[in-house]
C-alpha cells in the first residue's frame, strides 16, 4: 500500500471486542512515537448482538500483556459501526473477509469498495493463541509503511 496522507485507520469486526480492539491498541502503541499524527481506532459491525463480558476480550488483554503494551486508559467498551465512522477514517480494514464481507453488504453495501478485508478469524473458529500472533505479523507489515 502506498502511503497516501493516511492519519486515521479504521478496523472492524464483529463485536469491536476482540480482533479489531487489539489491531487498535497495537497499532496505535507502534505509531505513537514515529507518527503521533496517525491514529487507529476499531468500530463492530454487530456490537448489539455480542455477548460481551466488559470492555476487552481477555485474549486480547493476555496477549497485549505478553508484548508488555499497556491498555489505553481510559479503557473503552466496544463501540457499534455507524456510517458516519467511514467518513473520519482514511484507510478501512476489516478483519476477515469471509465472516465481514456478508456485514458490510447487509448494513453499508455502498461502502464496500472503500475496504480492504484480511483473513483473521474470529474466537470460535481458530484459537486465539494463533489468530493474535498472525495478526501481529500483519499489522507489523502493515506498520511498514508508516515507521
Amino acid at each position: 500500500m502506498d502511503n497516501p496522507v493516511i492519519s486515521r485507520i479504521l478496523f472492524l469486526c464483529t463485536g469491536n471486542f476482540y480482533r479489531s480492539r487489539f489491531a487498535e491498541i497495537y497499532f496505535n502503541e507502534q505509531v505513537k512515537h514515529h507518527h503521533p499524527d496517525i491514529s487507529a481506532f476499531s468500530r463492530g459491525f454487530e456490537v448489539f448482538a455480542a455477548r460481551n463480558s466488559g470492555p476487552l476480550s481477555l485474549h486480547t488483554n493476555t496477549f497485549l500483556e505478553h508484548l508488555n503494551i499497556p491498555l489505553p486508559v481510559p479503557l473503552s467498551f466496544p463501540v457499534q459501526l455507524e456510517d458516519s465512522d467511514f467518513e473520519v477514517a482514511d484507510f478501512t480494514i476489516a478483519l476477515d473477509h469471509a465472516e465481514h464481507l456478508p456485514m458490510l453488504r447487509k448494513y453499508f453495501p455502498h461502502r464496500e469498495s472503500e475496504v480492504e478485508f484480511w483473513s483473521f478469524a474470529d474466537v470460535q473458529f481458530a484459537a486465539p493463541e494463533q489468530v493474535l500472533p498472525a495478526l501481529k505479523k500483519q499489522l507489523d507489515d502493515f506498520l511498514e509503511c508508516f515507521i
